[in-house]
């Protein structure tokens, strides 16, 4: 029955890999050992369309046969997930590893001329199988997985944000930023702090050339000002009337004052009290009920006529 899937595949689909594995028995039989399956169209799609990088990952198959699946996969145009191709096999070991890589290279073409880029976590025997079919080719870790493995041992929130803010940086010296926090922080904190001395050194010396030079109109404003007495207090406190000082600041205002009224530009002895209306009450007495439905009204109107009789027990509470 399996072989005859894969001859079906290979029918339908020209151009694919379809591989088949099996173990012979002293008995004669032989049993299934693993498979392995490319389409040509997701040979020739990924090729076409998608981005040269390849995440590889097996896990376990839940089923009663057992073994584990081990997958490619890409990204598209869309950032989907595109099937490249996938192997059954009875466990995840060195042996497989390289068996699937080899038959995945020849498949997708030379790794330095393509210039295939892989993503995994650390598959046991990944790692050896991948350095002896493709030597030196770009390969990276998922932070998926770092994290993951990251958080069983430390558990704190904001180690765990580094370990993101770390894997999102696109700089080395942005990288340095994030995976050592502190030396940035007293770095910014110096910087902070020899800019503010700047800033009031430079306006030290401004207050100082202020002073020694003082403004001509200042003084001569202060000199005119020097004659009139201006009664003032304190924020917060009252301050007395003086009725001896003019009502204008400014003699020539208090002259005009004086001929067109034919009254001294006084103040007055005492300024009229304001009274206050008292606050309105209203006529109307409010309804509590305002508002409230029929039913709500109801209720509350039964309520109001409740008289408990001499025997009645409030229920107790749960």
């Amino acid at each position: 029955m399996l072989r005859d899937y894969g001859e079906t595949l290979l029918k339908t689909n020209s151009g694919s890999t379809v591989q088949i594995c099996t173990k012979p028995q002293p008995s004669g039989e032989v049993i299934f050992e693993r498979m392995y399956v490319c389409l040509s169209g997701c040979k020739s799609g990924f090729k076409a369309g998608c981005r040269p990088l390849i995440g590889l990952d097996g896990a376990f198959l839940k089923t009663i046969f057992g073994g584990q699946i081990l997958s490619a996969v890409g990204q598209d145009a869309n950032h989907h997930v595109y099937v490249i191709a996938w192997a059954v096999v009875e466990v995840e070991n060195f042996e497989n590893w390289k068996w699937f890589l080899e038959l995945l290279h020849e498949d997708l073409g030379d790794y330095k001329t393509h210039g295939w880029n892989f993503i995994s976590d650390m598959q046991k025997g990944l790692l050896p199988a991948m350095k002896a079919v493709m030597p030196n080719v770009g390969h990276r870790f998922c932070v998926w997985h770092l994290w993951r493995n990251f958080n069983k041992q430390w558990k704190d929130l904001e180690l765990r944000g580094l370990l993101w803010e770390c894997a999102r940086a696109t700089t080395f010296q942005e990288f340095k930023v994030h995976k050592d926090p502190k030396n940035a922080s007293a770095q910014a904190t110096a910087t902070a702090q020899a800019t503010t001395t700047d800033t009031a050194t430079a306006s030290a010396s401004a207050s100082a050339t202020a002073t020694a030079t003082p403004n001509a109109t200042t003084t001569a404003t202060a000199t005119a000002n020097a004659n009139i007495t201006i009664n003032s207090a304190p924020i917060g406190q009252a301050s007395e009337i003086d009725p001896s000082q003019p009502i204008c600041s400014e003699p020539e205002d208090s002259q005009k004052f004086t001929e067109v009224t034919g009254e001294p530009a006084t103040r007055p002895a005492k300024l009229p009290t304001r009274r206050r209306s008292p606050p309105t009450t209203p006529s109307t007495a409010l309804d509590p009920m305002k508002g409230a439905s029929s039913a709500t009204a109801s209720r509350f109107t039964n309520f109001l006529k409740f008289v408990p009789t001499p025997g009645f027990k409030h229920p107790r509470k749960k």
